[in-house]
């Protein structure tokens, strides 16, 4: 247990001093990662591991990504612990980057971690469901980024990300063909998220039918899939399908509210369910606009901008031109 703690210290030690590098934040995961035979040590390992998926479920994305770099320092490749550990520090990467309200830089900077870190877990198991969905995320949101607006890159990178999700789904949907048919799917599966995410990517790339589809097919596995009715009212809005868009989205913000209304009631706020609530009511809002319903579509606009956080410019241009840099390297060199 000493030993846990006092690697697990020296761990945030570091973490605490590479916060005042830039140049710390966007190398590649392993420059920091240096391991030695004396200080391999798979069980403790494994700990490290396990408390990192703990307090991932807690949202403590700064502790689980300490706590994966401690894993991976005394790890090796072949080890399962440093596959686990470079995926969980991915989608770490990928919710803080989400939550961040400060600043464009953060947002894309943490992306581009997770990216650096989902290359490895990938090469040490391409057949990962999780880890092939993962990269299909990460390629979708730098394809948000203000970067890809400003070059106009965003279905570069949808295009990137779609055989991701789509061998993700293949996968998932092999493994939940073996679950009990009395056990409910929604529960133990991943499916309706990479539905959903499947579907994003289908709306960047202009396919509304197809994101629709993959609308209905979460929902089909999850009714209560708030992810799944704003997929739908979205699509259905691009298909000019206005009224079933907006009932799709008040579906969509009446979960989504339960949801921040049990955290918010727990002592906590969810900025995540935040934004996605933010997006839900500014595409309402379109779509009563396009009803003709100018009060309904003004109220929705206004709770929209209550909740759409903060996003700061990037600061300097030195750092957007590296971000940049590194924005076209993964264009360049990525390939599923």
């Amino acid at each position: 247990m000493k030993k846990i703690l006092l690697g697990l210290s020296l761990v945030l030690l570091v973490a605490v001093f590479a916060s005042f590098s830039q140049k710390t934040i966007i190398s590649e995961p392993n420059s920091a990662c240096r391991r030695s035979k004396e200080s391999q040590d798979p069980a403790v390992a494994e700990g490290y591991i396990s408390e990192a998926e703990s307090e991932f479920f807690k949202s403590n994305y700064l502790v689980v990504k300490s706590l994966c770099a401690a894993a991976i320092l005394i790890t090796e490749e072949t080890d399962p612990s440093y596959f686990e550990a470079h995926l969980l520090r991915a989608r770490a990467n990928i919710k803080t980057g989400s939550i961040y309200t400060g600043s464009f830089y953060r947002y894309t900077i943490d992306l581009i971690s997770a990216y650096r870190d989902i290359q490895i877990a990938l090469q040490v198991n391409p057949d990962s469901a999780l880890a092939n969905h993962t990269m299909g995320v990460i390629l979708n949101r730098l394809g948000e980024t203000r970067t890809a607006g400003l070059y106009g890159i965003q279905q570069v990178f949808a295009e990137k990300a779609l055989p991701f999700f789509e061998k993700a789904l293949l996968l998932e949907q092999a493994d939940s063909a073996y679950l009990d048919a009395s056990v409910a799917l929604a529960t133990l599966s991943d499916l309706p998220r990479f539905f959903h995410n499947l579907g994003n990517v289908y709306l960047t790339l202009n396919e509304f039918s197809k994101a629709k589809g993959s609308a209905q097919a979460a929902l089909e596995i999850n009714e209560q899939h708030a992810l799944g009715y704003s997929l739908l009212g979205e699509a259905e809005f691009k298909l000019r399908n206005y009224q079933e868009a907006a009932v799709a989205l008040e579906t969509a913000i009446g979960l989504l509210s339960t949801t921040g209304l049990l955290a918010f009631n727990a002592g906590n706020r969810d900025y995540l369910n935040d934004k996605r609530l933010a997006a839900c009511y500014k595409h309402a809002a379109d779509a009563y606009l396009a009803l003709g319903d100018g009060v309904k579509a003004q109220e929705y606009f206004e709770k929209s901008n209550s909740l759409t956080p903060f996003i700061g410019l990037i600061e300097g241009n030195e750092l957007e031109t590296e971000i940049s840099d590194l924005v076209w390297e993964i264009i360049g060199n990525n390939t599923p």
